[in-house]
């Protein structure tokens, strides 16, 4: 299983998202972005807001044919 932190940085990686552009869409220092990262303190909340800027989002699957999107 993929940590949060994995899933965020594949997801900057694949759409070419930088620490600064994280801090920019959080209204806060790249620092704070880098604490979170070191800290592995994102909530989902904070996961979809990154996810929906990139136009993707967000699945939740039980193990049987239920998927949960946000």
């Amino acid at each position: 299983m993929n940590s949060v932190n994995d899933v965020i940085k594949t997801i900057m990686k694949d759409h070419k998202v930088s620490q600064a552009d994280l801090a920019r869409l959080f209204h806060v220092s790249p620092q704070a972005i880098y604490n979170k990262f070191q800290r592995g303190t994102w909530n989902v909340d904070e996961v979809i807001k990154i996810l929906d800027s990139v136009n993707c989002k967000l699945v939740v699957e039980d193990g049987s044919i239920r998927k949960y999107c946000f």
